[in-house]
Formats: structure tokens, sequence, C-alpha cells
């Protein structure tokens, strides 16, 4: 059975340990709350769920939109998505790093981006899916999942 697991608290770690050593379960992902400030230099710490999946090589997962952070936070909340990574690319400039950029100015919007899934590896891209415009295809959950399978 492939799984996905949510959580963030300390005490879900020993669960996610239990599921990671079953033999007829493959945990493909992990869905936690984004990383927060903590002690006296406030440095952003990812949640204990998040640093075992990290640790155990899990992947973890995020949201990318061309927002402010305060519209990613209201849109993680209002789709019950508070354990994803909710991540603000305010002035597309990770878009544009990708080459995704999407002007979409002649509609009032500014730039945009288009949409994609990006899996990576320690830092390397190792799937890039790029929707054409006006679709969600090769972007979807069940797209990305059979990517990787």
């Amino acid at each position: 059975m492939r799984l996905v697991f949510a959580g963030t608290p300390a005490f879900s770690v020993p669960c996610l340990e239990a599921l990671l050593k079953a033999p007829d379960i493959d945990v493909v992902g992990v869905v936690s709350q984004p990383d927060r400030p903590a002690g006296r230099g406030m440095r952003l710490t990812p949640s204990p769920v998040k640093q075992a999946a990290i640790d155990a090589g899990i992947d973890v997962i995020a949201c990318m939109s061309v927002n402010d952070v305060f519209v990613m936070d209201a849109w993680g909340k209002s789709a019950n998505a508070e354990k994803i990574d909710m991540l603000a690319d305010g002035n597309a400039e990770f878009s544009t790093a990708l080459g995704l950029e999407a002007d979409a100015s002649a509609f009032g919007m500014g730039m945009r981006s288009r949409r994609f899934a990006l899996v990576a590896d320690d830092g390397i891209v190792t799937h890039l899916m790029v929707d054409a415009p006006g679709e969600f295809r090769v972007s979807s959950a069940e797209s990305v999942l059979e990517a990787l399978a």
C-alpha cells in the first residue's frame, strides 16, 4: 500500500516510524505544518514529523503560488491544508528562475506562474510536470504519483 502520512506534533513521530518499518506499506510522502520560528534566534524550525520525514529520506509536500504570505496562509486555512507548506512567491522570482513565469498583465494580474508540479531530491529537480495553459492534468496529484511510481 502506498501512503501519504499527515502529522505535525512529536507524538505523531512513533506512528510514522512504525509505518516506515511495516513491510507492506510504502510511505511516499509526508504532509506537515510549515516551518515555524523557534528559539532565541527565531530560526525557522521544521515540525517533529517533518524532521523525522527528512531524516528518513521521505518527501515533504509544499504548495507554492505567486501570492503574498497572507494569501497563502488564508488559502491553506480555507482548504484545510494547514499541514502543507504553503509557500509565497510574491514577486514570481522562483517561477521566473524556473522559466515558468506567465505574464497576465493584459488581465490586470501582473506576473504569475504557469501551473506545474515539481519534485526535488536534495535540491535537485527530478521531475517537472508543466500543464498547458488552461489545463490541470500533468500537475495533478494523481499524475505526480504515477510519475514517481
